[in-house]
């Protein structure tokens, strides 16, 4: 609880993506070893022939590893745009870009004015 109370201090502090791209990797990996911990409880109880706690612990697995699934694919993302440039609700009304610009490190969400970038 300590660890994510300083995890979550650190996100209000430092606004930069590398802390976003540590909090979803850190909710990965800490989401994957609950799973793994259950998953060794439910086959502890089906090995001891106890199938109704054994069955209860393997749906807890499941659904913990769909949510470890999930912080995958968030993690994955924080990864892949810790580094775009983000126009996110800007007027760029009369703004001007590169004719090289490359339209994959940029985002562009609920931008204003967005005509032609080649200008």
């Amino acid at each position: 609880m300590i660890t994510s109370i300083i995890a979550a201090v650190l996100c209000f502090c430092f606004l930069n993506g590398l802390i976003r791209v540590f909090v979803a990797v850190a909710g990965f990996i800490c989401n994957y070893g609950l799973a793994f911990l259950n998953s060794s409880l439910a086959f502890a109880y089906l090995s001891t022939q106890n199938y109704f706690l054994g069955t209860i612990w393997v749906i807890i697995t499941l659904l913990l590893l769909a949510l470890t699934m999930r912080s995958l694919n968030l993690a994955i993302l924080e990864i892949t745009t810790t580094g775009i440039t983000r126009f996110r609700g800007a007027n760029l009304e009369n703004a001007k870009f590169d004719s090289n610009l490359n339209r994959k490190n940029v985002d562009f969400t609920n931008a204003i004015a967005i005509t032609d970038l080649s200008k």
